[in-house]
């Protein structure tokens, strides 16, 4: 029975199914990383390529998010409602999301950093491990702020 409820909407995936609903976040967040690596490492990079580039890194890393989250504790629990068994977000659940977004961002900063190295190595400057860290707090900082000011 738990593996119905841990195909519905495990609690560890919300950071990626909230940003399917959000397109213009997502732009933004985006910008805002770029915006990052531009300062830190790229200052003379045409926009339209660092956006490009910033855009495949975190597609990359968002389906490997996806994918991993889907591996952890769902946080529902089946409970019995009105004589039928329903998946019910469980005790843990709040704590699984927030440990879900670490667990994203942590997803994040090692797929992109590995990505950064193996597919644009021949860049001048590929970013080393901090500025990746810091270019994804940025953005998930602000995905957290805006889900507090649209309560998601």
């Amino acid at each position: 029975m738990n593996l119905l409820a841990d195909l519905i909407f495990p609690a560890p995936a919300a950071y990626y199914q909230a940003t399917m609903a959000l397109p213009a976040l997502i732009a933004v967040l985006l910008f805002v990383e770029a915006l990052v690596y531009r300062r830190m490492i790229h200052p003379k990079a045409t926009w339209w390529k660092l956006l490009l580039i910033v855009t495949v890194i975190n597609a990359l890393s968002w389906v490997t998010g996806l994918m991993t989250s889907r591996f952890l504790p769902s946080g529902y629990e089946m409970t019995l409602v009105e004589g039928y068994f329903r998946p019910m977000h469980g005790p843990w659940f709040a704590w699984l999301v927030w440990g879900g977004i670490a667990w994203a961002w942590l997803v994040s900063v090692l797929v992109e950093f590995g990505a950064w190295r193996v597919l644009f190595h021949r860049l001048s400057a590929t970013p080393p491990l901090r500025v990746v860290a810091l270019a994804n707090v940025a953005s998930y900082v602000l995905f957290i702020a805006a889900a507090f000011m649209l309560r998601f």
